[in-house]
């Protein structure tokens, strides 16, 4: 089993984040509405008895709004916060899958951010070892995912709903290749070998992607251990050394 370095993802400290937001604004919207309420009923009263009542009111509107605002703001976050939990969920089940099928002369880091020069990319999940350097992107995609492998959008056919054209995960991941390329030639490891996986964790997903290139699959997470098998099993060795400078590089950086 592969040694796990950092297990949390960026859906989840976002999730979390818009929970803790969403409570907040819960609990202070019904007191905005409240107190908008209260200066209408604070301005009628002075209307009643002839006095300047344009003030309350006015305080009222913007006080009722913000409240409303804050309302709105709170749905719309838990709202987003259930997406999330499904993409969490994904690269959780991925993060998983690494972890069981790496060996312990593996490491893996979750979600970790590389830069090179002024370009940088936030990698779901970075695996170092004597096999070299993956790079997985994890999308949790259900339905089937249609396009061609250098296209820039794809489309996903779901049995409910109108067909969804998104942004081709292979090339998302080639930039984020790119940038851990570069990032280790300046640290004096481009020798390691670099991969990049793009692997679907949609339970039932089906693929059909035309033209993908052997050395940047595109799988399901079902599919994703036979083919990590073989290639672990035909990858040119690394050095301890290099590996472990490999994982101290990337350590010090994430």
């Amino acid at each position: 089993m592969a040694v796990v370095r950092s297990t949390e993802t960026s859906l989840t400290r976002r999730r979390r984040a818009m929970q803790t937001e969403a409570r907040w604004l819960a609990r202070l919207a019904p007191v905005e509405l409240g107190a908008a309420v209260l200066l209408v009923a604070v301005g009628a009263w002075a209307a009643a008895r002839q006095r300047p009542a344009a003030g309350w009111w006015i305080g009222a509107a913007a006080v009722g709004l913000l409240g409303g605002g804050h309302l709105w703001k709170a749905r719309q976050n838990r709202d987003e916060g259930r997406a999330l939990r499904a993409g969490a969920s994904g690269e959780e089940r991925v993060a998983e899958a690494l972890a069981r099928h790496f060996d312990d002369r593996h490491v893996l880091f979750n979600d970790v951010t590389l830069r090179s020069g002024l370009r940088s990319a936030q990698v779901d999940h970075l695996v170092v070892g004597p096999s070299g350097v993956w790079v997985v992107e994890t999308k949790n995609w259900g339905g089937r995912i249609e396009g061609e492998a250098d296209a820039a959008v794809w489309t996903q056919i779901r049995p409910a709903g109108a067909p969804r054209r998104l942004d081709n995960p292979v090339r998302q991941n080639r930039r984020h290749v790119a940038v851990v390329r570069g990032f280790l030639e300046v640290a004096g490891l481009g020798a390691a070998e670099v991969r990049a996986v793009t692997v679907f964790a949609g339970r039932g997903t089906e693929l059909a992607i035309r033209g993908a290139r052997s050395d940047e699959p595109v799988l399901t997470l079902d599919e994703f251990p036979a083919r990590l098998t073989a290639v672990v099993a035909n990858a040119r060795e690394l050095p301890t050394a290099t590996v472990e400078r490999l994982v101290a590089r990337i350590s010090e950086a994430a």
